[in-house]
């Protein structure tokens, strides 16, 4: 499971940097407008490795039962009374 909450962090964060990177260049008129990214160029990089740390660490926070802190150590001597 944390492999694919790693997986889909990542593809958001490259996501939104091709966005980022592309929207100058091909939202240039008309409606597309509206989608340009209003960022200055070197903002990407950090946008795009802030969003794969805040993604990993929400979807890990939220799809996540119980955190690991809390459960109950396990016994000594492994549960075998």
């Amino acid at each position: 499971m944390k492999l694919s909450l790693v997986v889909i962090g990542v593809i958001i964060g490259v996501l939104l940097i091709t966005w980022m990177s592309l929207s100058p260049i091909y939202f240039t008129e008309g409606r597309l407008l509206a989608f340009r990214s209003p960022f200055h160029s070197n903002l990407t990089i950090a946008f795009g490795t802030a969003v794969i740390f805040m993604e990993g660490f929400l979807l890990n926070k939220m799809l996540r039962g119980t955190p690991m802190e809390s459960q109950p150590p396990n016994p000594p001597n492994g549960g075998i009374l």
